[in-house]
């Protein structure tokens, strides 16, 4: 009877430990950096458990520097930008603005939305924060609305003397949440299997 409670557990744990995590994931999203210097932070997507094609990417920059560029993905064949600052870009000094939208298939955990740069002038902090308008897009027509993701973003600290960038290193935290509700999955099955080959 216990192992069959636990596997009822499994389904419950799994979504506690899955569905939460449908965010804008930004790469790195913190540690300290030099003035003087252009950093780049990658944006990758981690969307909805009801999926979606399409994000709106909305970033605030504070702190002592300016945002300096958007690159968009690389894998234009399936994904189309919309610039949507003004201007119709996909940044100003303070904001990343871009509408991406992948053709013909939903945005999978890990793919690419592109990257910003920015450069830093003074020490000091500077902060990434996501807009009430960062999310994604669910439904469609005239059904479709914009799930918020504002939780989260990245926080950096700009200080005199230092020399390098920001590596690129910081593990998306949906792949570790997925393999740990497979994990349960794989454990209760197993449980599930073996109290049935004991009743035989």
């Amino acid at each position: 009877m216990k192992y069959f409670r636990l596997l009822l557990l499994i389904p419950v744990l799994f979504t506690l430990f899955v569905i939460p995590v449908k965010a804008v994931q930004l790469s790195p999203s913190s540690g300290s950096i030099p003035t003087g210097v252009t950093q780049t932070v990658n944006i990758s997507a981690s969307p909805p458990a009801a999926g979606s094609s399409t994000v709106q990417v909305r970033l605030n920059f504070s702190g002592p520097g300016q945002v300096t560029g958007y690159v968009a993905p690389q894998s234009s064949q399936y994904i189309t930008l919309f610039g949507a600052c003004p201007g119709s870009t996909g940044f100003n000094a303070t904001s990343v603005c871009a509408d991406v939208s992948k053709s013909g298939s939903n945005l999978n955990p890990g793919d690419s939305l592109g990257s910003f740069t920015f450069t830093t002038n003074a020490p000091g902090t500077i902060n990434i924060t996501k807009s009430n308008n960062n999310g994604y897009v669910v439904g469609s027509g005239s059904s479709s609305s914009v799930q918020p993701d504002t939780s989260g973003g990245a926080t950096y600290t700009v200080i005199n003397g230092l020399t390098g960038k920001l590596p690129n290193t910081a593990i998306n935290d949906n792949y570790i949440f997925i393999v740990i509700g497979i994990f349960f999955l794989v454990l209760g099955a197993s449980l599930y299997y073996n109290k049935s080959n004991k009743k035989i």
